[in-house]
C-alpha cells in the first residue's frame, strides 16, 4: 500500500517558546488528544534542541518534543507505517494504536491528502515557503528533517493566512481565543539537506576547492552574497530569475574569479537550480513560492 506525500496538502501542540531549534530527532506517532479523552490522531514529532542567536546549541540544553497534529479524523485514513529506507513505497502498516511510533506515513488510498488547516500541514507548507524541496517533503520520511535548524514562531490563523497565502478558519476556539500554529519563520542551514544520505544520516561534505580555484556553486554563493548587500529591503525586490542572473553576472565579473567561465556560472541560473535557491536562502533572502511549492524567481533580501 503506499505513502501518503507531506508535500501534497490542500490550501486549506504544545506551548514551546518562539525561538531557534535544532530538529535531532524525528517521528510519526498516534497520540490521544489532551482535550478529548475519547479521541486519539497521528502527530508529526519533531526532538529539538535550543539554538542561541549565531544558530549555536545551549549547552546542557534537552531535547523537547514538538507534537504537530493531523487532526482527529486523521486516522481514518492515515497510519503509522515503517519503512525499510526513504523510498519504500508499501512500508509496513503499524495501525493507529496510541502510543505506536514509525518512520513514515500508510494510506490504503492512494493520492488521499492530509488537511490543509492542521498543524502538521501548515508547519509543512511554512518550510515549503522557505523554499523547502517538496519533493524531499513527499518522501513523508521522518528522519528527513533531522538536522533541520529553524527560528519557530507561534501566530494566530489571521496571520498565517497572510504569511502563507492560506485560506484556514479566523473564527474563534473554544475559549474564545484565536487558533494559532507553529511554523518555521525562518529556515537557518538550508544546506543541511546535501549533507544527508536518504536516510537523513549525515556524511562527509565535500572539500572546499582552494580560494584561487573556486568551484561555480562557491563563486554564486559570493556573488548572491554581494548582490544581498547591494539590494536590502522590500524595495529591493528582484522580481524574476533573470534579473538575478544580470545582477549576479555584474558580480562575476567585477570580482574577477578564477577556473569558471562566465557562460559556465550564468548556467547556474537556466533552470532555478537549487544551487541557486539555497545560496540565496544563505544569504537571508525570501523566496516567493507559487501553489506547487516551486520557486516563482522572485527574491528579497534582508535590509
Amino acid at each position: 500500500m503506499p505513502k501518503a506525500a507531506l508535500g501534497s496538502i490542500r490550501t486549506g501542540g504544545g506551548g514551546l517558546e518562539a525561538g531557534n531549534y535544532e530538529v535531532v530527532g524525528a517521528k510519526f506517532a498516534i497520540k490521544k488528544l489532551d482535550y478529548e479523552d475519547a479521541k486519539k490522531q497521528l502527530y508529526q514529532v519533531l526532538s529539538v534542541l535550543t539554538l542561541d542567536a549565531e544558530g549555536d546549541r545551549v549547552r546542557d540544553a534537552e531535547p523537547i518534543e514538538i507534537d504537530l497534529g493531523f487532526g482527529p479524523e486523521s486516522i481514518q485514513t492515515f497510519h503509522v507505517g515503517k519503512g525499510s529506507g526513504a523510498d519504500d513505497n508499501d512500508p509496513k502498516d503499524l495501525g493507529t494504536d496510541i502510543d505506536v511510533e514509525g518512520n513514515t506515513v500508510w494510506t490504503p488510498t492512494p493520492g488521499v491528502e492530509f488537511k490543509g488547516s492542521c498543524g502538521a500541514s501548515v508547519f509543512n507548507t511554512s518550510l515549503l515557503k522557505l523554499g523547502f524541496s517538496k519533493e524531499i517533503l513527499d518522501r513523508t520520511w521522518a528522519a528527513d528533517l533531522v538536522g533541520l535548524k529553524f527560528a519557530l514562531e507561534t501566530l494566530p490563523a489571521a496571520e498565517i493566512n497572510k504569511l502563507l497565502e492560506t485560506r484556514l478558519s479566523t473564527k474563534p476556539n473554544r475559549q474564545g481565543g484565536s487558533f494559532t500554529y507553529k511554523i518555521a519563520r525562518k529556515w537557518l542551514n538550508p544546506t543541511y539537506l546535501s549533507k544527508t544520505g536518504a536516510a537523513g544520516n549525515a556524511v562527509a561534505p565535500p572539500k572546499s576547492a582552494p580560494a584561487e580555484a573556486m568551484s561555480a556553486d562557491e563563486i554564486l554563493t559570493e556573488c548572491i552574497a554581494r548582490v544581498a548587500a547591494k539590494r536590502k529591503g522590500p524595495k529591493n525586490t528582484i522580481k524574476s530569475i533573470q534579473s538575478l542572473s544580470g545582477f549576479c553576472t555584474n558580480e562575476f565579473a567585477a570580482g574577477k574569479f578564477k577556473g569558471v567561465k562566465i557562460s559556465d556560472f550564468q548556467a547556474r541560473f537556466a533552470n532555478n537550480d537549487d544551487a541557486v535557491k539555497t545560496a540565496c536562502l544563505e544569504a537571508g533572502g525570501e523566496l516567493d513560492m507559487d501553489d506547487d511549492g516551486n520557486w516563482t524567481g522572485k527574491v528579497t533580501f534582508p535590509a
